[in-house]
């Protein structure tokens, strides 16, 4: 009896820590694209905010320098963690 339940325990802690290590897993990194207006440009961070709150990152001063809060813009990006990186940015006609 004793045993059963000492394999029992340890069964219970390996199921715990399987778990535990699967949500701590890194995702990998996956492609997004997102239409909408600039609320805001903070070129010192080099960040884009959308009307829709996504946040994005760009990996070149270059991909925002003529971008304007009220600008309507098309984004592909790479969303890699805590960061939405810019791989593509054009502006749409409005």
């Amino acid at each position: 009896m004793k045993g059963y339940l000492v394999r029992s325990a340890v069964a219970a802690a390996l199921v715990l820590m399987a778990g535990t290590a699967s949500a701590q897993a890194p995702s990998a990194p996956y492609p997004g694209r997102v239409e909408g207006k600039v609320t805001d440009v903070n070129r010192t961070w080099q960040t884009v905010t959308m009307d829709d709150r996504t946040g994005l990152t760009a990996t070149s001063p270059a991909q925002i320098a003529n971008l304007r809060p009220g600008a309507s813009i098309s984004v592909n990006y790479i969303a890699d963690g805590d960061r939405n990186e810019i791989t593509d940015i054009s502006l749409l006609a409005h």
